[in-house]
Order: structure tokens, then sequence, then C-alpha cells
């Protein structure tokens, strides 16, 4: 992945970051927090209406107990609701806002595993600092940093042994003892393929 591709995914990722819903899971955490607010709302209601009712509908109640449950009753009409649809409304943005910071990490980290994939140590998981995971953030980082220390190593390896591999090649050369320049030849081929493997990482020097 070359400077200009970088880029462009890095373009990429800014615009969807400010996206508030960038993953899936984020649309069933909501629906999980809103049931969870309905199970509450109805075992609330419950608890208080029920008893309101059941008094209500008593044959043995006197007309000033009805008139009393039933002034409740219409306070709880004309006062409950709009609190109750304003708590909802703000469970449902702290939801989304929430599952935001553990998403966002989430979709940088799948970007980050796909350039991988395509050999590109170059790349970090940078993520934001209110996000969540920066634990995970910064030992995937990590774990990319010593690959591409290792891949480096490979590579002074590689570089060292065909070095060496000519000066055996140049020797044979000047002598006439084909064996040692057909085996120095083979282990320039095998460097060869070596770092042909190695060419598909592309990393900071």
């Amino acid at each position: 992945m070359d400077e200009k591709e970088r880029a462009e995914v890095m373009t990429s990722l800014f615009f969807k970051r400010r996206r508030l819903l960038v993953d899936r899971f984020q649309y069933r955490l909501v629906a999980v927090s809103a049931g969870h607010f309905l199970l509450v709302l109805v075992v609330f209601l419950a608890s208080m209406l029920i008893p309101l009712m059941l008094k209500l509908d008593d044959p043995m109640a006197t007309y000033i107990e009805k008139q009393r449950v039933a002034e409740v009753l219409l306070f709880f009409h004309e006062q409950l609701w709009l609190p109750l649809v304003a708590v909802f409304l703000l469970l449902t943005v702290h939801s989304l806002s929430v599952s935001h910071r553990i998403a966002g990490p989430l979709y940088r980290f799948r970007a980050v595993y796909k350039a991988l994939a395509g050999g590109d140590l170059a790349v970090r998981a940078n993520i934001r600092k209110k996000d969540y995971l920066h634990a995970d953030a910064r030992a995937l980082n990590e774990m990319i940093q010593a690959l591409q220390t290792r891949v480096g190593a490979l590579e002074d390896q590689a570089r060292l042994l065909k070095e060496e591999a000519a000066q055996v090649t140049a020797s044979a050369g000047s002598g006439s003892n084909a064996d040692v320049r057909k085996a120095a030849e083979r282990v320039e081929s095998r460097l060869e393929d070596l770092r042909g493997q190695l060419a598909g990482f592309a990393k900071n020097s």
C-alpha cells in the first residue's frame, strides 16, 4: 500500500468516524437498551398503576376514595409520560454515544487487519482519546511493531547473505571451481526468493 492509497484509506476512515452509526452491532445495543428500559417501565407502571386500578374497581371503596384514586391516575397521565419519553430519548442517545466509542475502534481495527493482510506494516491503530479499547489498540500496535522489527531483521540478513554469495561467486569466477560457483548461484537464487517474499511488506525505514 503506497502513500496515496494510505491517505485515501485514512480519509475514508475520518468521514466514516464522523457518522454516529458505523457498525451494525450498535443497532442491537440500542435495541437491548430500549428493551431494558421498556421492561423497567412496565414493572414500574404495573407496581404503581395496578393497585390504583384495583382500588378504583373495588366495590367496597367509598366515592371519596375512588375520587382520590382518579386524581392520582390523572396526575400520572398528565405528568409522567413526558419525563418518561425524555428519559427514553436520553438513554437512546447515551447508548449510541457509548456504542460509537466501541464501534469506532473496532472499525479501525478491521481496517488495520486488512492493511496487514496486504503486507502493509506501516499501518497503526490510531483511535480517539475518548474512545474505548485503548489497551487493545496499544497491544495491536505493539504486535505490528514487533512484526516490523522481525521483518527488518530478516531483510538485513538477506542483504548480508546476498553480499556474501556475491563474494563467493566472484571468488569462484576467478578460478575453475565450477562446483563452488554453482553452489553460490543456488544460494543467491534462494536469497532472491526470500527477498521476493519479503517485498510484499511495506515498512517504515
